[in-house]
């Protein structure tokens, strides 16, 4: 009998017996994950009383069988336990077959040698969250001294958090569901202590718990200074004018107020990257210019950064956070911390945070894993370059760390052949593109047999012809599919959400912070401002269309009569709803319990449904389905605003007037809340839009292009590009100020090279939004290229493909 490996069993059998059969049993029930390469059909072989643990293990991923291989063997064998390799020709053998639906790329990072960093190049729908999951279980498993405590994951959102530490609860949970041993619940325990968090959640606990030795004696805050920096550009500027009034002539003619946004503008830019302007431990180069325009901006900044540092007392903005991990002093005091250190998503980190790890993990001694795709770094914006892989490697190599490579090219996402036509694509841009690297080699078994491939649709804007394409998509779907409607702008998604709203189309919308700008809290303010002031004719027609009233206006009459007598018209519309004795009550009773009597009497939500369903019936055969889901829409934001407002208003001291000018504010400004999103079961009833950016990670059956001929390269009026080495910044500006541009030395040097990066970096998007589909993916034929060269995503895919 074999011996019960920790981890994983490979096992290759031409006829499985008796005590082979118990031996695997034996494995399943003491979690370990078995592989079986049979000659055979298990079910022809396999023993009634072990049917249960077989197909619960299975079930549960502790088991993988392996039917009808080609004989490799004359009898049965071990191939590898826990990532040791004990039948190297059988192991061969099998990675060498394409066809093989077992994993060995997974299979070797899983089970790797522990004390090493390693490197992994993960593909769009290979299954590295996966990997990285059982990467920490196969420790856990097989070093008894291992603790997840000792492990820190760093993820790129929150989100992205919350989702691996559940996927690492559901792991044990299938190891438990098989076992029932109780060391997989005390492993569901443990999770909780271990670091799964941003990579700026993470600066700030190693801060909080080691800032003493960067003389940090308090734990800091994170907060906005939005004013502050308003204000320290104004230092800035009084500071040059005071002390550099030669300089300050250049921009004296110029409105104050202009200057000091293009100025802020510029130091977002260097706040996106991590630049800290006043750094002893790198030099920062605003180059010249004849103009004299460069001292100006780095005098300005540098005088606003000190400003706003005095000003902050213990209190960090995300940015700081990044900028203190430049201080090695920290990770001498963290030795012991972390023995294993895992990046997800490593391309979209920028220089301060690869600098970061790899400084962090030479100086602790912990062992570092990362994990991402070269062609899926989308985040210049925020400082990521897609050369990270090569700046660690650079890094590693100095700090002489050994490190191992691995590639992972399964794809287990999309259909075989879509995958290859959109492979097929890329090489070719690949050969166009300076900036954008691709290899051949990802693949798919996915539905190998079915002749899956992009459609070219024509699709034009607004017209009823598009309008039916996207609803047969809604309605020819199964109920479990998703539909992703994907775009490059938050823009193009009002355009669209305005277009299928015309049409009675369930589309959700989903861009960061736009709670504020939902429909719920824009008639529910209308009727805060009705509250506040109904005379006005304006105030009083916007509140008769919203839910809360509901009434047809006669258009003709608005405006063939004279104001006053419209007046009085909508007044008696909102009189025949007692509005009158609700604006009597504002100054008798608590505001808030106010607007509950008010929602409560004037019932928009049911109005709000059966406008919709009105409006649905007109347009399609399930309205009702159609208005359901986009009223529970609405009284899912409607609930949380009233939320927001009791959490914001004492009973005691609210008024109207407090909250009219908070919802102004907030509907102004404010860009941090989410809109309330339905549960799963009604998601899939819509069409999913968003940007190609929020996309990132996510997967759906279909994915529709509709808008591919945005230009990449427009003209702005600040203009920011940054290059850097180990010891130097290098910042390139251009800056519009009423007819005149200022641009420094460094700006004309570095712009061609820019300009192959946004194309490159716009391939890897295109790359990121075609790969999200699973089933099919439709692209919009319609429309021009343009005689600007590779300056949109159509004239990328028409460089590749003869259909335009």
């Amino acid at each position: 009998m074999f011996n019960i490996p920790l981890y994983s069993l490979l096992m290759y059998s031409n006829n499985l017996s008796e005590e082979n059969i118990y031996y695997i049993v034996k494995c399943l029930k003491n979690g370990v994950i078995a592989h079986l390469f049979l000659s055979e059909n298990l079910e022809k072989v396999l023993d009634e009383k072990y049917d249960n643990i077989f197909k619960l293990a299975l079930e549960n991923n502790l088991l993988y069988v392996y039917e009808n291989q080609t004989k490799f063997s004359d009898e049965t064998a071990i191939i590898a336990e826990d990532g040791n390799i004990i039948n190297e020709k059988l192991y061969k053998s099998i990675c060498d077959d394409k066809n093989s639906q077992f994993n060995y790329e997974q299979y070797e990072i899983v089970t790797a040698k522990e004390n090493m960093n390693y490197i992994v190049t993960s593909g769009a729908g290979t299954g590295k969250t996966t990997t990285m999951m059982n990467r920490l279980i196969f420790l856990k498993k097989t070093n008894p001294y291992f603790t997840f405590k000792k492990a820190a994951l760093i993820t790129f959102t929150n989100k992205a958090s919350m989702e691996m530490r559940k996927k690492l609860v559901a792991l044990l949970e299938k190891y438990y569901d098989v076992t029932k041993n109780s060391e997989y619940l005390d492993m569901m325990d443990e999770v909780v202590k271990c670091t799964i968090t941003t990579i700026h959640e993470f600066s700030k606990r190693l801060i909080n718990k080691f800032g003493k030795s960067i003389n940090l004696n308090k734990e800091v805050k994170i907060r906005t200074f939005k004013f502050y920096r308003k204000k320290a550009i104004t230092e800035g500027l009084d500071y040059l004018y005071k002390n550099h009034r030669e300089i300050y002539e250049t921009i004296k003619y110029y409105p104050i107020y202009d200057v000091e946004a293009k100025l802020l503008s510029i130091w977002k830019k260097l706040d996106n990257y991590s630049i800290d302007v006043n750094s002893t431990n790198y030099e920062v180069d605003f180059g010249t210019d004849d103009a004299r325009f460069s001292k100006l901006v780095e005098i300005v900044l540098k005088k606003a950064q000190e400003y706003l540092e005095n000003s902050k007392n213990y209190e960090f903005e995300i940015a700081d956070l990044m900028k203190k991990l430049v201080y090695k002093e920290l990770f001498y005091v963290a030795k012991g911390e972390y023995e294993l250190i895992i990046v997800d998503e490593f391309q979209d980190s920028d220089n301060i945070q690869i600098d970061f790890v790899s400084n962090f993990c030479h100086i602790t001694g912990a062992n570092l894993l990362v994990v991402g795709d070269e062609k899926q770094s989308i985040y210049r914006f925020r400082g990521a370059e897609h050369s990270s892989f090569y700046r660690l490697k650079e890094n590693l190599n100095s700090c002489n760390m050994n490190f191992k490579e691995f590639s992972m090219v399964r794809n287990y996402r999309t259909d075989a052949n879509l995958l290859k036509e959109i492979n097929d694509i890329f090489i070719k841009i690949s050969e166009n593109v300076d900036k954008f690297n691709y290899d051949e080699s990802a693949y798919s078994l996915k539905n190998k047999d079915e002749l899956s491939k992009i459609e070219y649709k024509t699709l034009i804007e607004n017209t009823p012809e598009a309008a039916k394409f996207f609803q047969d998509i809604l309605d020819s779907k199964e109920e479990k599919e998703a539909v992703a409607v994907l775009f490059r702008s938050n823009k193009d998604i009002k355009k669209f959400k305005n277009f299928c709203d015309k049409n009675s189309i369930l589309c959700r919308v989903d861009v960061t912070g736009e709670f504020f700008r939902h429909e719920a809290v824009r008639d529910f303010y209308i009727m805060i401002r009705a509250l506040v002031d109904s005379n006005s004719n304006n105030v009083m027609y916007s509140f008769i269309e919203t839910p809360y009233i509901n009434e047809k206006i006669n258009k003709e009459k608005i405006l063939r009569e004279n104001s006053s007598e419209v007046n009085e018209y909508l007044k008696e519309m909102l009189k025949k709803e007692k509005w009158y004795e609700y604006q009597q009550k504002i100054n008798n009773i608590n505001i808030l319990e106010l607007i509950d009597e008010v929602i409560d009497a004037l019932k928009p939500i049911k109005n709000y449904y059966v406008r919709e369903l009105l409006k649905a019936k007109m347009n399609k055969d399930n309205y009702k389905k159609v208005a359901y889901a986009k009223t529970l829409e609405y009284k899912l934001n409607l609930e949380h605003l009233l939320f927001i407002l009791r959490d914001n208003f004492s009973d005691n001291v609210s008024s109207i007037f407090e909250i009219e000018e908070f919802l102004k504010l907030k509907i102004s400004t404010d860009n941090t809340v989410d809109a309330r999103k339905l549960d799963a079961i009604y998601e899939k009833d819509f069409l999913q839009c968003l940007t190609v950016h929020k996309a990132k990670g996510m997967e759906y059956d279909y994915v529709i292009m509709p808008k591919l001929t945005n230009r990449f390269i427009i003209s702005k009026s600040v203009d920011v590009i940054l290059r850097s080495n180990r010891n130097k910044v290098n910042i390139g500006f251009k800056v519009k100020l009423g007819e005149d541009e200022y641009t420094n030395s460094y700006y004309s040097d570095y712009l061609k090279d820019e300009k192959s990066e946004i194309i490159g970096e716009e391939a890897r998007i295109l790359y990121v939004a075609m790969t999200r589909c699973k089933r099919k993916l439709f692209l919009n034929a319609s429309g021009v290229i343009g005689t600007e060269g590779q300056n949109n995503w159509k004239s990328l895919i028409g460089g590749a493909r003869t259909y335009v």
